[in-house]
């Protein structure tokens, strides 16, 4: 550990963002996770399956840290987004949020659990509109590999059955029909519309950190 810099992991709870953490810290990367959640407070993390997950990858490697931030920057600026685009502008919020913080944590780089082809969010088309122009590189470990690979690794290393359960995360809550290839100036057009600079400074001032204990430290951001 340590061997290379650390990473700023968007971190769904889901089964494919855990392994892609995992991948990364196999390979010497200190990892900061980074969950946009849509619980009524950051309190509320600590009993759901996202804190039981982390608490799991700190089994690898005692430095890995939690960092929590509420889904209701985004929602409240964006209660009359295009439905085709909600998504793929959701996606691009988180993506400018995680490459705006890494940086302020001393991260190199941000990682995602992206599949090609997996969801409609996936496609080449899409990964490529919603990270354009990023000032960091996004890693995708897990580009490559289809479903039973990454479940195969998600029970390897313990988090599949956590992963598995129930959860509210914030990109199953976005439009149900999303555009699967859409344009980049789709998504700015949008974005400008909606105001959403201002939705990631918010954000950026009200990110906290939940330690393993299970106290909640914030803000981290100032």
């Amino acid at each position: 550990m340590g061997t290379s810099p650390p990473v700023l992991v968007l971190f769904s709870g889901g089964i494919d963002s855990p392994v892609a953490a995992w991948l990364m810290l196999r390979r010497g990367c200190p990892v900061n996770l980074l969950h946009f959640h849509a619980l009524p407070s950051d309190e509320d993390v600590i009993g759901s399956k996202v804190f039981r997950i982390f608490n799991t990858l700190r089994q690898y490697h005692k430095g890995v840290r939690l960092f929590t931030v509420s889904y209701s920057h985004f929602l409240k600026r964006a209660l009359d987004a295009d439905p085709r685009l909600e998504l793929a502008v959701f996606k691009r919020f988180m993506h400018v949020v995680a490459d705006r913080f890494a940086a302020r944590i001393g991260a190199l780089g941000v990682v995602t659990g992206d599949s090609l082809g997996q969801v409609a969010s996936q496609t080449l088309e899409s990964m490529h509109a919603v990270t354009r122009g990023l000032e960091l590189p996004v890693y995708r470990p897990l580009i490559g590999m289809d479903k039973e690979e990454i479940v195969n690794l998600a029970m390897k290393i313990g988090t599949f059955q956590d992963s598995v359960s129930e959860y509210a995360d914030c990109c199953s809550i976005v439009s149900r029909h999303p555009k699967t290839r859409p344009r980049p100036a789709e998504i700015e057009a949008e974005w400008q519309r909606l105001g959403l600079d201002v939705a990631v400074r918010e954000a950026l001032s009200a990110i906290a950190e939940i330690s393993p204990e299970g106290k909640v430290l914030k803000p981290v951001v100032r």
